[in-house]
């Protein structure tokens, strides 16, 4: 459990973890440099199982996860964020799993979540599309560059020990989306399994994880740039993938990125039609309307979506 200057949101997710029905496991909070009473608070709960462990200086999420790892001793790894939680059930309901799989390479068993906005309490589950099971590094690869939407959120993750040699730990120079790489090369040697029920809470709250959209675009262009002989290997998913990073280009208003990524496009698939619209999109007289236009394409789309959907569930 990574933390930093959390102190006021750390206790929740602690006592998350020592609700567990499954309960033969150790806590280690890895301490990012807080500067509040974090250090304080978790040696207030006066439990055996709970190690601490500090940074002398703020390295980042990734940097304290891998942290964590190293320190660990247990046959499993699992990850949760300072600001969520655990339902009683999760841990058991994983390792349930990892027991009873007919499949014989499964590293790391998931499990979908609820997003819980703390403004009002709204809950809703925050599932993706389900994924075919086992082998799914193909499918992932499909999504390199998707709007960095996150498949599986590490809160999510119980991974077998063995599968967390120091090639295999979080990236500490990428500063998002880390979670997402760190599955995917993952998912390179080990099979997948997801627990249908939802066993995590997400909390979206005031003090949540900013990112801004230019951040999103080069955490994008690191991450193909980082997969991009696997990428080269599928010309059909690269050009989805530099279309994808054309469109975060769009919405952040780099027309001249959008426009080089629509042009690596259109070098595998010469007539993609949306890439052409895209590009007729940046070519407008008047960059003030670029956004706008951007934003009615962009909501349009998701409302098709959203509506083939519905149909799809109806």
């Amino acid at each position: 459990m990574p933390t930093y200057n959390r102190a006021h949101l750390l206790g929740r997710a602690v006592k998350s973890v020592l609700a567990q029905t499954f309960q033969d496991y150790e806590l280690i909070v890895v301490d990012d440099a807080s500067t509040d009473t974090t250090e304080e608070l978790v040696h207030s709960f006066h439990d055996p199982r709970i190690v601490y462990l500090r940074h002398e200086c703020n390295r980042g999420a990734s940097a304290a996860r891998n942290t964590g790892i190293r320190a660990a001793r247990g046959e499993y790894v699992a990850f949760q964020d300072s600001d969520d939680e655990w339902l009683p059930e999760k841990l058991a309901r994983q390792l349930e799993v990892f027991r009873t799989t007919s499949l014989p390479s499964v590293g790391i068993v998931t499990c979908p979540v609820y997003s819980v906005h703390d403004e009002g309490r709204k809950i809703m589950e925050r599932s993706p599309r389900p994924l075919a099971q086992g082998w799914v590094y193909k499918v992932l690869l499909t999504r390199v560059g998707a709007g960095l939407r996150v498949p599986f959120s590490t809160q999510c993750l119980l991974v077998r020990r063995e599968a967390l040699g120091e090639d295999n730990l979080f990236d500490e120079t990428l500063s998002r989306a880390e979670d997402w790489d760190f599955v995917l090369r993952l998912s390179r040697r080990w099979q997948i399994v997801s627990v249908q029920q939802p066993l995590v809470i997400y909390h979206v709250h005031s003090g949540f994880r900013l990112t801004t959209q230019r951040n999103q675009v080069e955490t994008a262009e690191q991450i193909i740039s980082k997969h991009y002989d696997e990428l080269a290997a599928e010309p059909a998913i690269l050009a989805r993938s530099y279309y994808r990073l054309a469109w975060l280009s769009c919405r952040d208003g780099q027309r001249g990125k959008c426009r080089r990524n629509v042009a690596r496009v259109l070098g595998l698939r010469r007539w993609h039609l949306k890439a052409l619209m895209l590009y007729g999109l940046t070519l407008g007289p008047d960059h003030r309307l670029f956004k706008p236009l951007y934003r009615v394409v962009s909501r349009t789309r998701h409302r098709l979506r959203w509506l083939k959907y519905r149909l799809g569930r109806g």
